[in-house]
């Protein structure tokens, strides 16, 4: 009996292959897809092939050939290794296979070192941000608001060996200023894993010193209430306040005020509240210093108060004016008004004058005035009221006044119109020290006729002809009268002077001569010490000398005998009274020579000239010119 048994073809598998496998590894990019493929080569029957993924629930399992396809690939797939396999049943060999996964990754979101972002204005932002588990490492962009500013930034990385991943640390350092505040800093990081990137923001606190604005309404000479305001912006919105300042429009301080937001002004009269115009000069800080290192800030307002017009004090100080016979006269007042006054007349003596006649004539310029405003003298911007007058004649010197209509009450001023004459001569005119070299006299100004004067000092050695001559100041008309000094220098020694002087006005018109000063200028104390001290000594040692040796004579004529007593004596009382008559006769000579001398010296330095009409040489380019000046008002 025969059996009939089918025979199979058999064939083990001859290898198994993991695709795209390079140096070990099968590489990805972290959320990208991401295909496993592992292959049996030969078996018959088709071997049975297994896929798995260490740490991650992956198996697959096909007969020759499988695959894994994941859509998005996760990090935890990271280096971890893949197996296949491949077998047969009729066989007990295994095939196996390994390779890692290796995967690009996205580097995690970065975060910023700082809590917060804060800065100054001059001081420049420093700010930096940290990503980690890139690979390969990251790259960081930044930006302010929508400003990319990532070329002012700097990146360091570092390899972090247990997860084969980078850390990247990026530092930006920009300048920023107060328009930067508020806005968003953004770092962000991105690789060819994620060319879109991850980012983080914080928002930017820049401090910076205040910017001032000072509001100041306007307000009339009727307004009870008149405030100031100072609005400072800065960041932080905190301030302290320093003195207020109130000055001219041409910088002159004229008062200052506590510190505080809303300034109030100090109520005045209703005629004097026009004082209030000014500028008014907020001074506040926050504690943050500026571009130019302060911390005060400093912001203005320009306060206009309308009111009547004004004489101004270069006006009122002024009161008299000056013209001559058959001359022009020009007479001027100076106002300060706003708004402009609308119209003004001018009458003489209550009696209203024709302008634009062929006598009189005026006008009126804008020009800068000076008033005394709460106490300080300052320069205002405001009109010349002009009045000219051709042909003065005797009947022209008189009083005119000027009324200037407004929208306020009219406002009037009188001047006095006189006629000039000769300055009148200095007073006081007297010594106040002496030197070696040096003498300071002073005088007392008085009317220059109506015009500017100039003051000449005279000088002279006394028994000189000549006569030096100085300009020793001057004195406008309007300017206060004040007591005045001058020191001549580089005097001579031990030396008699005659002074004296005289005032000239513009109009070149020359005052009398004061009285002559006559004047010594001091000795050198160490030379006359040194002169009297040594005759004196040698005249006390040569006394004691004749002394002692009329002492030891005396002595020597006792010590003889009796018998000699008498002619010894006589001889003595000989020599005595022959001697001792010349001795002092010499020493009252003298006396009498030195006396006359000095008699006649005296007679010599109070010597001086008599004669008005005495020539004088002009010479100004004397060296004794400084000028000592003494504030003192008469």
């Amino acid at each position: 009996m025969f059996f009939c048994i089918p025979l199979f073809n058999l064939a083990p598998p001859k290898d198994i292959l993991i695709q795209n496998v390079k140096d070990g590894k099968v590489s990805g990019t972290e959320g990208q897809i991401l295909v496993l493929i592992c292959t049996a080569v030969g078996g018959k029957p088709p071997p049975e092939v297994k896929l798995t993924v260490s740490s991650v629930s992956v198996s697959v399992t096909g007969n020759q050939s499988i695959q894994y396809t994941n859509q998005q690939i996760t990090r935890n797939f990271d280096r971890q290794i893949v197996t296949c396999t491949a077998n047969h049943s009729g066989f007990s060999n295994v095939l196996k296979k390994t390779a890692m996964v290796y995967l690009n990754l996205k580097p995690l979101k970065p975060t910023f070192c700082q809590t917060s972002i804060s800065t100054e204005e001059t001081i420049p932002l420093t700010v930096s941000c940290t990503s980690e588990g890139s690979r390969p490492p990251a790259s960081f962009q930044w930006y302010i608001g929508s400003t990319n500013v990532t070329a002012f930034a700097k990146d360091t990385s570092s390899h972090t060996q247990p997860s084969d991943t980078y850390t990247v640390h990026s530092t930006l350092a920009y300048h920023v200023n107060r328009s930067y505040n508020t806005k968003e800093v953004t770092c962000k990081v991105t690789n060819i894993a994620d060319l879109i990137g991850t980012q983080d923001r914080k928002q930017l606190d820049v401090k910076y010193a205040p910017d001032i604005t000072v509001n100041s309404p306007a307000y009339t000479q009727n307004d009870d209430t008149r405030t100031v305001t100072c609005n400072p912006s800065g960041n932080p919105n905190s301030y302290a306040y320093h003195k207020w300042q109130h000055r001219s429009k041409y910088g002159e301080l004229i008062r200052e005020f506590n510190g505080i937001k809303t300034l109030m002004l100090p109520d005045t009269q209703e005629v004097l509240r026009y004082q209030d115009s000014g500028e008014y000069i907020c001074i506040a800080s926050n504690g943050i210093k500026d571009n130019n290192t302060k911390l005060n800030r400093t912001g203005s307002g320009y306060l206009i108060v309308k009111a009547q017009p004004v004489f101004t004090s270069d006006t009122t100080d002024r009161v008299k004016q000056f013209g001559e016979i058959g001359r022009a006269v020009e007479i001027h007042v100076n106002v300060y008004s706003v708004p402009k006054f609308t119209s003004y007349i001018w009458d003489c003596d209550g009696k209203p004058i024709t302008l634009k006649s062929a006598k009189y004539e005026s006008s009126s310029t804008p020009t800068i005035v000076v008033d005394t405003i709460y106490g300080k003298e300052v320069q205002l911007d405001g009109y010349n009221v002009t009045l000219s007058i051709r042909d003065l004649e005797v009947e022209d010197f008189d009083n005119y006044t000027v009324t200037l209509k407004s929208g306020f009450a009219d406002v009037r001023h009188t001047i006095i119109l006189e006629s000039a004459s000769v300055p009148e001569t200095p007073g006081n005119f007297s010594k106040t020290a002496t030197s070696t070299s040096t003498i300071t006299v002073q005088w007392d100004p008085n009317s220059g006729g109506g015009y500017k004067q100039t003051f000449y000092i005279q000088y002279r050695v006394q028994g000189l002809l000549e006569w030096k001559i100085l300009i020793v100041g001057e004195e406008d008309i309007n300017e206060p009268r004040r007591r005045r000094t001058y020191e001549l220098r580089k005097l001579r020694e031990r030396n008699v002077y005659e002074l004296r002087m005289f005032a000239e006005n513009t109009a070149m018109k020359r005052s009398n001569f004061t009285d002559v000063l006559i004047v010594f200028t001091d000795t050198a104390v160490s030379a006359t010490s040194s002169a009297v001290i040594g005759p004196v000594v040698g005249v006390v040692v040569t006394l004691v000398i004749v002394c002692a040796s009329f002492i030891v004579i005396l002595l020597i004529k006792r010590s003889q005998g009796k018998d000699k007593k008498e002619k010894s004596m006589g001889d003595y009382e000989a020599l005595g009274v022959q001697d001792k008559p010349s001795i002092y006769a010499e020493m009252k000579n003298q006396k009498e020579q030195k006396q006359l001398r000095k008699q006649q010296a005296g007679k010599k330095q109070f010597k001086k000239s008599n004669n008005p009409s005495e020539n004088i040489e002009i010479n100004t380019t004397q060296e004794p010119t400084e000028k000592v000046y003494e504030n003192e008002v008469y």
